[in-house]
């Protein structure tokens, strides 16, 4: 995969909304209204960008990112801003204990021992460099060891790798590209895009 690149940082006061895409589909027999649920292993998040009304030198930023992505060529980091710098939450060096073959929690261990909500229901983390949202909150034991419960799951994951719970991010393609459209006020008004989180085979 090609290298993913930084967001523009400028202007910063975008609106994202975050979608939970799993692979689940829904039957419903037409004669008895029964239903049969299929829930497959995909899991994926899936991201919706606002941006405002921005000045020349912001909109140049803006069109030379999507000219060096390619349109829907290239990927990128994507990181929410409510999750960023979180202070007061995630205690020492945590890591992955052991190989894991895949699931929806993970062992880890090089927490400081005995405190609680090192990891907070809702909070982001990243681990293999996808974002994975905390689904139960992790205390961590007298060796330092908590178990995560995360959605999207995971697999594959080797002993040693890092937990990361200060700014997370994951790694998106572009699903939609915008069109920049100049106003009057010789502004570029403002756009929206969508983009899916990459998962290598």
């Amino acid at each position: 995969m090609e290298t993913p690149i930084p967001l523009p940082s400028s202007p910063g006061n975008r609106e994202i909304s975050w979608i939970l895409d799993s692979a689940v589909s829904r039957s419903v027999s037409p004669f008895s209204l029964t239903e049969q649920v299929y829930a497959w292993p995909g899991q994926r998040w899936s991201v919706v960008m606002s941006l405002p009304t921005m000045s020349v030198e912001a909109a140049k930023e803006w069109q030379a990112f999507f000219a060096e992505i390619n349109g829907m060529g290239g990927t990128f980091y994507v990181q929410d801003a409510a999750f960023l710098q979180v202070a007061g939450v995630g205690y020492g060096a945590p890591e992955v204990d052991g190989n894991f073959a895949g699931g929806l929690a993970v062992p880890t261990r090089g927490w400081t021992p005995n405190m609680a909500n090192v990891l907070t229901k809702g909070q982001h983390i990243e681990i293999a460099g996808r974002m994975r949202m905390v689904t139960e909150v992790a205390n961590s034991d007298a060796d330092g060891k908590a178990l995560i419960r995360f959605w999207p799951q995971a697999r594959g994951l080797t002993d040693g790798m890092e937990v990361v719970w200060l700014n997370p991010k994951g790694v998106f393609r572009a699903s939609s590209v915008p069109a920049f459209t100049w106003n009057a006020s010789r502004l570029q008004e403002g756009f929206q895009f969508s983009a899916t989180e990459v998962i290598l085979p």
